[in-house]
């Protein structure tokens, strides 16, 4: 128990030195004014915002468990455009089908 209370001592004792120490220490000054005109700084490059995300929950083929998909506008429209380029593949394939000249 002796030890824990010197221990406790000498960190209290710690605290107040350092607190001592900033309160003596002169403030920091600060450089004279010129008559100069501020030099210019490099812009930092600017960041790009973050797109917006928007997420979507869809089922799984085969799976009773949902799947969270999240992608911005613009690839949900190209996405969608996509899906709709192919369905339209698909029944101009099927759309030949059971004709006398092109049987499937």
């Amino acid at each position: 128990m002796a030890h824990v209370r010197s221990l406790a001592a000498v960190s209290a004792g710690f605290v107040a030195l350092m607190l001592a120490a900033a309160a003596a220490a002169p403030p920091p000054s600060t450089p004279p004014e010129t008559s100069e005109a501020p030099k210019a700084q490099p812009a930092a490059p600017a960041e790009k915002p973050k797109p917006k995300m928007v997420c979507q929950v869809t089922p799984q083929i085969g799976s009773h468990f949902k799947r969270k998909l999240c992608a911005t506008p613009e690839d949900w429209e190209a996405r969608r455009l996509r899906d709709q380029e192919e369905m339209q593949r698909m029944g101009d394939r099927a759309a030949g089908c059971g004709g006398g000249a092109n049987p499937c």
